[in-house]
C-alpha cells in the first residue's frame, strides 16, 4: 500500500483511520466538475455576447442599407423631376419666343421683345428689370440705326436684330442644358460612391465578423465582380 503523507510529512488521515480512506479523491471530482461547469458558463456568456455584439452591426447595417437605398431614390426622383422642370422651361421659352416674334411688326420692333420672350419669368423682379433694360437698350440701337439709314438698312437690321435674339436665345438654352448635364453628372457620381460605401461597409463585415468559412477572399472577389456589373447595369 503507497502510503499518503501530509505536507508535514505525515500521513494522511486515509492512511491512518481506514474510514476515510478515497475519500479526498472523490472530495476532488465535484470541485474540479464545478470549475469547468464555470468555464463552460463564462465560455457561453462571452460567445452570447459576441452574438448580441454582431447581431447589433448586422441591424446597424441593415438601417444604413435602407438610408443610403432612401437617398438613391430620393437622387434618382429629383434628376427625373429636374430633367422634367428643364424641358418644361426650354418648351415655354420657345413658345413665348415664338410669339413674342410672331407679335412684333416692323412699327413695333423691337419694344418689349425680351420681355416678352421670358414673359413666364416675370415673378422674378431682377431677372424682370434685367430683360426691361435690355429691351431699352435694344430699342435705343434700333432707333439709333433707323435714324441714320432707316429706309435702306431696315430688311439687314431687321435680320441681324433677329439672329443676336436666336443667339442669345441658343446660349441661354444652351448654359441650362450644360448645367444640367453637370448636375446629372455629379449626382451619378454620388450614387456611385454611395454605391460603393454600401459594398465597402458589406465587405468589411463579411471579412471581420462573419463567421461563415465560405465567407473567404474568393468568395468577396467574386461577390465584388458581380456587384460592379450591376451597377454598370443602372
Amino acid at each position: 500500500m503507497d502510503h499518503k503523507l501530509t505536507e508535514m510529512g505525515n500521513q494522511s488521515a486515509s492512511f491512518t483511520n481506514p474510514e476515510y480512506i478515497g475519500e479526498s479523491e472523490e472530495d476532488e471530482f465535484p470541485s474540479r466538475a464545478i470549475y469547468e461547469q464555470k468555464n463552460l458558463i463564462d465560455e457561453h456568456d462571452q460567445l452570447d455576447r459576441k452574438v448580441n455584439e454582431l447581431k447589433l452591426k448586422l441591424v446597424v447595417l441593415q438601417i444604413q442599407t435602407r438610408h443610403q437605398k432612401q437617398t438613391i431614390e430620393n437622387l434618382k426622383l429629383q434628376s427625373s423631376q429636374k430633367l422634367s422642370f428643364s424641358q418644361s422651361i426650354k418648351k415655354t421659352i420657345m413658345v413665348a419666343a415664338r410669339e413674342s416674334l410672331q407679335s412684333q411688326t416692323p412699327d413695333t420692333f423691337p419694344d418689349h421683345l425680351i420681355s416678352q420672350i421670358f414673359a413666364p419669368f416675370a415673378d422674378d423682379e431682377k431677372l424682370n428689370d434685367h430683360f426691361k433694360n435690355m429691351d431699352y437698350e435694344l430699342k435705343q440701337i434700333v432707333q439709333k440705326m433707323c435714324r441714320h439709314a432707316y429706309e435702306s438698312q431696315k430688311p439687314f437690321l431687321k435680320d441681324t436684330i433677329s439672329e443676336k435674339i436666336k443667339k442669345l436665345k441658343q446660349r441661354l438654352i444652351q448654359k441650362y442644358e450644360d448645367q444640367l448635364d453637370r448636375q446629372k453628372e455629379s449626382q451619378q457620381r454620388n450614387a456611385l460612391a454611395m454605391k460603393q460605401k454600401c459594398f465597402d461597409l458589406l465587405k468589411q463585415f463579411l471579412l471581420t465578423d462573419c463567421q461563415d468559412e465560405s465567407c473567404n477572399e474568393d468568395y468577396i472577389k467574386k461577390l465584388e465582380a458581380l456587384y460592379e456589373q450591376e451597377i454598370l447595369k443602372k
